[in-house]
């Protein structure tokens, strides 16, 4: 239907060929997260094995993340939130990408971002990178929620170095 193609393919006549080289790089990320679990050690190891993206930059977990995620590496393609049998061929078979999928769906919750309390949620600045300053919460053993606010790019930055302020505000327990 066009865009980019996906990593992994390489576009032959219009109709989507795996790459040999990109689809083992596809093979390796994903046997390495059902080992580990991880779309961050994931792509660690990636980039540790010398593996680039088609751009030729590091591997961050966002990317490594979505790509997990695509059935066009079982031959099936996503439209509108439903998944149709493609014409192309996989590079991986269903067993494989439905044991990523159960580690996703294992780790799911409905926690929302929005509901944790937060009065300047969004309009404070990282001093280290100018990242947003987002509110979350640990639970500890003794039951308490400690509320601080955490850097975004300490999750996930692509292209660039996380930033290495891990949170702020003293963690007070407000229950």
């Amino acid at each position: 239907n066009g865009g980019t193609r996906p990593y992994g393919y390489t576009s032959i006549s219009g109709e989507l060929m795996p790459d040999k080289k990109e689809a083992k790089v596809i093979e390796v990320m994903f046997a390495r997260f059902i080992e580990c679990k991880s779309p961050i050690k994931t792509a660690e190891y990636l980039n540790s094995l010398g593996l680039r993206n088609r751009s030729g930059k590091l591997w961050d977990a966002k990317r490594v993340d979505d790509m997990l995620k695509r059935p066009v590496y079982i031959g099936k393609t996503k439209w509108n939130g439903v998944e149709y049998k493609g014409v192309h061929q996989p590079i991986l078979s269903e067993a494989c990408f439905n044991a990523a999928r159960e580690i996703f769906e294992s780790r799911r919750f409905n926690r929302s971002s929005s509901k944790i309390p937060g009065l300047l949620r969004g309009f404070l600045l990282c001093a280290h990178c100018q990242g947003q300053l987002w509110p979350v919460y640990t639970r500890k053993q003794n039951g308490h929620k400690y509320f601080y606010s955490r850097c975004t790019n300490t999750i996930s930055a692509p292209n660039k170095q996380p930033c290495t302020n891990r949170s702020y505000y003293p963690q007070i327990p407000l229950e």
